[in-house]
């Protein structure tokens, strides 16, 4: 419980209720990144190892849609300065697609921002696109600075993300067969979908 304590002072990890905080860990990626740059004694090893005074992440809070990842950044103040804000999502591998040799081993993964709410959205912004493995796994990190940014301005505007995957087979054109982990079970908790969040804090600059 201290450890976890002190992981929450320094990176300012989201508060929780202290009937789940002795069974919630922190996300791997902010232990990791606390070694990285702290000492034992939580002190930072080195100026500049850090972007920015404060580093937050939010998990995704969407559980039944397996495209749809929403954040709620409403802990960000408005006089922050925003330095980076990373989606930091888990590849899930696909096992199976088909037994013909000419099937193509890659899909493109484009995320974009929702401008409205409801159970389908139809209007959206794309933010970044890439091609992928069908066969590897593992986490992929997109930059959705510009986008975070504008939320933490108008947190009305703030719909989340959505994350879709296309690929092409037989000259026929196959979505959304690639899957992103969720916090489905102990197995995937790990591998929650983060928003991590880089600033200079309005404390700080004044």
């Amino acid at each position: 419980a201290a450890a976890l304590q002190r992981l929450r002072e320094v990176f300012d990890i989201e508060e929780l209720p202290p009937d789940v905080l002795p069974r919630k860990k922190p996300p791997q990626f902010m232990v990791d990144l606390f070694n990285k740059v702290a000492d034992v004694n939580g002190i930072t090893r080195a100026p500049g190892l850090l972007q920015g005074d404060v580093v937050r992440s939010f998990e995704d809070r969407v559980h039944a849609d397996q495209h749809h990842f929403y954040f709620d950044i409403s802990a960000m103040e408005k006089g922050e300065q925003m330095l980076k804000a990373e989606l930091r999502v888990f590849k899930l591998k696909m096992t199976h697609v088909s037994g013909r040799s000419d099937v193509k081993h890659f899909c493109r993964v484009e995320v974009y921002e929702l401008l409205e709410s409801g159970n389908e959205p139809q209007k959206k912004h794309l933010i970044a696109s890439r091609l992928l493995s069908l066969y590897t796994e593992g986490w992929e990190v997109f930059n959705v600075t510009q986008t975070v940014s504008k939320w933490v301005g108008n947190s009305s505007s703030n719909h989340g993300f959505l994350i879709t995957t296309t690929h092409v087979f037989n000259n026929r054109i196959e979505h959304n067969l690639v899957k992103f982990a969720k916090s489905q079970g102990t197995l995937q908790e790990s591998r929650n979908a983060l928003l991590v969040l880089f600033t200079n804090s309005k404390k700080r600059r004044s």
